[in-house]
């Protein structure tokens, strides 16, 4: 994996992170779409208000840094905690921007309820 930072470095020193964080918000956006279910809990648990958005946001941040420990071999690197840390923020920019997009799955945990819930623990 060092060997691909080093030859995106070269083109650009920022795209491998950039494309770590365009990789960890695609991951967490398909997840939530696709797999609404797989959050419920993590939605449940989450504190209401501005604190809510930072707890959402630990699983991209820690993504970020094991990520980033990876492609530079140091367990010490503060590129990948920035890149995971930049992807729920590409979401809430996203948000406030005037074109379709909805990426928050409150409207589905609603839908989907508790029953969901109580089987996505049985299987857990």
């Amino acid at each position: 994996m060092t060997e691909a930072r080093l030859y995106l470095e070269s083109l650009w020193i920022g795209l491998p992170w950039l494309l770590l964080t365009v990789g960890i918000f695609g991951t967490v956006y398909g997840s939530r779409k696709h797999v609404p279910q797989a959050w419920v809990w993590f939605d449940n648990v989450s504190p209401d208000g501005n604190l809510r958005h930072l707890v959402q946001g630990l699983p991209s941040v820690a993504a970020g840094a094991f990520i980033g420990a990876l492609l530079t071999n140091d367990w010490t690197e503060y590129r990948g905690i920035l890149s995971g840390a930049a992807a729920p923020v590409a979401h809430l920019i996203l948000k406030a921007l005037p074109i379709r997009y909805q990426g928050a799955v409150r409207a589905v945990v609603k839908r989907v309820g508790l029953i969901a819930l109580i089987l996505f623990i049985e299987v857990s």
